[in-house]
């Protein structure tokens, strides 16, 4: 019975490659001997079958190809931007503008690999999407997203990881996407694109984002998010917000007294005065999750909570 051998180094490094988080294979790797030991490692780090790898590979080479294209557009446009005229230029601001912001050919790698590194692809405009869910079926496959976009995606995921690639290939208005994550432990990234069609082709245009401080009510609680948003068509979208203050609304709060055999009891918002019931004599049951006491009037209980409290706008009741 043959024994494969495994080569750990090479296998991180071919996993590395298929990933997204290095775009050049050890020149070990380009041999037979050494990819086949790769792969040996894959199957039995990552359960990754040969076939698998071989797929990741053709997929993770599409990608790279793409990435070539985009640059060799871009650097075309670069000298032919030099001999424009100034008078064109005044006629025609937006053909340099577009020339630095607009990208075409993109393909997203959507990834997990361990306990922090990840790449996740989502839309925030015409509609929310998150692409993770419209690529789990194996293989490569297009697909449709009903009123969004059609997609080409590649899914090579392995039982402990996901290894996807997706490329928009038409869009039916325009898109507002983010792609984010972490390429290590202590490094993450982040792509806003504005994704138009234009001559019949999908392009990406790098937004400015913007921020605002924005305060709302959430149930019992005044929340200061901090929201980050695009402008589309005079629009805007948000993409993602962060919580920066988070205080309670005390006019929203109440508390119930109520008796219970020999005991009586308070309920409901007790978190934010139970320095005030431990002052009366109320002991914590957590039973009953509940504060209660053994002795006193309810009424005159209530009366002496009521002047603790003082004007906060905290509601005590009865409930008989």
């Amino acid at each position: 019975m043959s024994v494969k051998i495994i080569d750990a180094e090479l296998g991180e490094a071919l996993f590395r490659y298929l990933n997204g988080t290095s775009e050049t294979l050890p020149e070990k790797l380009k041999t037979k001997e050494g990819l086949a030991r790769a792969i040996a490692y894959l199957q039995k780090q990552y359960g990754y079958s040969p076939s698998k790898v071989i797929e990741m590979l053709k997929a993770r080479k599409h990608q790279l190809q793409q990435k070539e294209k985009t640059i060799a557009v871009e650097t075309s446009i670069q000298p032919q931007q030099t001999v424009v005229s100034q008078e064109k230029q005044i006629e025609e601001p937006r053909v340099a503008e577009q020339s630095e912001t607009e990208k075409q050919g993109k393909v997203f790698n959507l990834f997990t690999w361990g306990s922090c590194r990840y790449g996740s692809l989502k839309a925030y405009y015409p509609r929310y999407v998150n692409f993770e869910a419209w690529t789990r079926r194996e293989g490569t496959h297009e697909t449709e997203i009903p009123g969004v976009c059609k997609i080409r995606y590649t899914n090579n995921d392995s039982h402990k990881n996901m290894h996807r690639y997706v490329e928009i290939v038409d869009i039916y208005s325009p898109m507002v996407i983010r792609y984010y994550g972490n390429s290590s432990c202590s490094h993450s990234f982040e792509e806003v694109y504005i994704v138009a069609k234009r001559d019949g082709k999908i392009v990406y245009e790098e937004p400015e984002v913007k921020t605002e401080s924005v305060v709302e009510e959430r149930g019992k609680y005044r929340v200061t998010l901090e929201k980050r948003y695009v402008e589309l068509d005079g629009k805007k979208v948000y993409i993602d917000e962060r919580e920066v203050e988070k205080e309670v609304i005390p006019e929203k709060l109440k508390v119930t007294l109520k008796k219970q055999n020999d005991k009586i009891i308070a309920v409901g918002d007790t978190f934010h005065v139970k320095e005030k019931l431990k002052a009366l004599g109320f002991k914590w049951d957590p039973l009953e999750s509940a504060w209660y006491i053994t002795s006193g009037d309810i009424e005159t209980l209530k009366t002496k909570l009521e002047e603790k409290l003082g004007d906060t706008g905290i509601q005590i009741e009865i409930q008989q």
